[in-house]
C-alpha cells in the first residue's frame, strides 16, 4: 500500500511539474510583458539664467592749465552720458603725467542719471611753463539682465 501511495504521488506531482491543469507552477513561467529597452537620453528644458552687463554711456575728455594766485594747476575733465534706461553709479579715474614723468592718478564717483551728463572734474598741481598730459579710464555700473536658454537633463527612456 505504501508502494502504491508513493506511485501515485510521484504521477500527480509529474502532471503538475509538466504544465497540464491548472497547477501553479504552469502559470508562474508565462511572461506578462514583453522585455523592455531603456537607455539614458539627453532632455531639453527652458530655463532662465541672470548675467551681468555695464550701462552703456558716452564720454568725452579734456585737458587745460589754469592759473590760482602763484599756483599753475593742470585739470581734467571727463563728461559721461549715461545712455542706458537704468541710473548708476559711474568712477572716472583720470591719470596726470608731466614731461619729468611725475604720475598721480585721481578718481571720483557720481550717480548718473538715465539720459544725464555730468562732468567729472579734477586738478593737479605743476610748475609754470610745465606741460603734462591726462589719461582716463571709466568704470561703468553693471545691471542684471535675465534671458530663457535650453538646458538638457539626462533621464532614463524605455521602449
Amino acid at each position: 500500500m505504501m508502494k502504491n501511495l508513493l506511485i501515485l504521488t510521484i504521477i500527480l506531482g509529474t502532471l503538475v511539474l509538466s504544465g497540464c491543469g491548472d497547477g501553479v507552477t504552469g502559470n508562474s513561467i508565462k511572461l506578462t510583458s514583453p522585455l523592455k529597452i531603456c537607455k539614458m537620453v539627453d532632455v531639453p528644458y527652458q530655463a532662465t539664467e541672470e548675467y551681468q552687463v555695464p550701462l552703456k554711456y558716452e564720454y568725452s575728455g579734456m585737458q587745460t592749465t589754469t592759473l590760482h594766485g602763484f599756483d599753475v594747476w593742470a585739470v581734467g575733465e571727463v563728461t559721461i552720458k549715461n545712455v542706458d534706461s537704468e541710473t548708476g553709479l559711474f568712477t572716472v579715474s583720470q591719470t596726470f603725467t608731466t614731461l619729468n614723468r611725475q604720475t598721480q592718478t585721481k578718481s571720483s564717483s557720481h550717480y548718473v542719471m538715465s539720459g544725464e551728463s555730468v562732468i567729472f572734474h579734477e586738478e593737479y598741481d605743476i610748475s609754470l611753463g610745465e606741460d603734462f598730459k591726462m589719461t582716463y579710464t571709466v568704470q561703468p555700473p553693471t545691471k542684471t539682465l535675465t534671458r530663457t536658454v535650453t538646458k538638457y537633463r539626462q533621464e532614463e527612456q524605455c521602449e
